[in-house]
């Protein structure tokens, strides 16, 4: 683990540093960080090529208050479900809520694929969720969007896989 924060600090530099020169971004990513960015920096025919890199957008970061929402974020018609600790994770018909780990236990990473992954998972979620402008966000209790797909539908079958029942740290979140 701390071998992958130094890349990611040392990527972050690096990012930084191209950004204020004007080149774009950082041309050296470590190997160690290439699945996080991968499918940023593939156009969309090396995409249809590469059918087994199925992560389309991975996020890792810390959560000051520990949940999260999956709903479309371009809609004023989301109903955001009252959240169940218990439970760990609540839904209406347009919202998905889930229990994550707080900032002061480390960072959690967020992935959205297409496809069900074949890697061991606890799935916690399995439900239709209402789009009404084409796309899925997953945004945080401060109302901040950490990651967006578009839907073909104007509703999209989400299904919700975790490491830990009661406080996760990986969330994959597939799309279909």
């Amino acid at each position: 683990m701390w071998n992958f924060l130094y890349w990611h600090k040392k990527w972050e530099r690096n990012s930084r540093s191209s950004a204020a020169a004007g080149t774009g971004r950082a041309r050296n990513i470590p190997p160690s960080l290439q699945h996080v960015q991968g499918e940023a920096r593939r156009s969309s025919s090396s995409r249809k090529a590469q059918k087994e890199q199925r992560i389309m957008t991975t996020t890792i970061c810390s959560l000051t208050h520990p949940v999260i929402f999956i709903f479309d974020h371009s809609s004023e018609e989301v109903e955001i479900p009252d959240y169940d600790e218990s439970a760990g994770v609540s839904t209406t018909s347009s919202c998905i809520s889930i229990g994550a780990i707080a900032d002061v236990d480390g960072d959690i990473t967020i992935s959205l694929i297409n496809e069900y992954p074949k890697t061991p998972s606890i799935e916690i979620c399995d439900q239709v969720v209402a789009t009404p402008n084409n796309t899925i966000s997953v945004v945080t209790a401060d109302d901040t969007k950490l990651l967006e797909t578009n839907t073909n539908n104007k509703e999209a079958r989400v299904r919700v896989l975790v490491n830990n029942r009661n406080h996760p740290d990986n969330i994959t979140i597939v799309i279909t």
